[in-house]
């Protein structure tokens, strides 16, 4: 199952920053940089265009959510809104019966990545932004997106 979920500006960087995963010392890892199976990684056109590689930081994911150049701070955004939409977080589920057979079979996990990939690759080359210049507004396909992939093996509670 996917789900899209729009991240609001004033919700969006706290809930970065927020571990609803606790580490067993109580300590806060940051939900979407802790570290699993999968080391988390930037992805996409714009991660290659962006200049991001090696493991994603706290001050990278900030900047981007914040509009600005994860590596030079410069304004990536024309204008600075209170509720602009910083962008989705979306969540790929497998079902539940795809991961119980992953317990007897460790070749599921490699399947579900590949499949994972393949569906960030597509759902890339429907990307868009919305265009408004004087009276029009309409959306424009750019097929460039930024994405931070991060695998957690748990599941966790959706709103």
């Amino acid at each position: 199952m996917v789900t899209f979920r729009p991240l609001a500006k004033s919700s969006a960087a706290e809930y970065f920053k927020t571990d609803l995963n606790r580490k067993s010392d109580g300590a806060d890892a940051g939900y979407y940089l802790t570290t699993g199976a999968v080391p988390p990684e930037w992805g996409g056109k714009l991660a290659a265009t962006l200049g991001l590689t090696g493991p994603p930081t706290q001050e990278q994911l900030q900047r981007v959510l914040d509009g600005y150049h994860p590596l030079t701070g410069e304004d990536l955004v024309q204008r600075r809104i209170e509720n602009r939409r910083q962008g989705y977080d979306v969540v790929v589920s497998a079902p539940k019966s795809v991961s119980v057979m992953a317990i007897f079979d460790d070749r599921i996990p490699a399947m579900i990545r590949e499949a994972d990939r393949l569906a960030l690759l597509e759902l890339e080359t429907h990307a868009a932004v919305r265009v408004r210049a004087g009276k029009e507004d309409y959306s424009q396909t750019t097929g460039n997106l930024l994405w931070l992939k991060v695998e957690h093996q748990e599941s966790r509670e959706l709103d």
